[in-house]
């Protein structure tokens, strides 16, 4: 996941209204997604 510490989750969570847990949540799937794309891009 990111190399962001607790208190910059806490920091980015709260400046979006959300709780921590479900910024490390958006984050995964995000990265996930991002995985995905770029393995399409990969494959012809």
């Amino acid at each position: 996941m990111s190399d962001w510490s607790e208190k910059e989750y806490e920091e980015e969570a709260e400046r979006l209204g959300w709780t921590v847990d479900y910024l490390k949540a958006h984050i995964r799937k995000e990265e996930r997604i991002k995985k995905v794309l770029e393995r399409l891009e990969e494959d012809p």
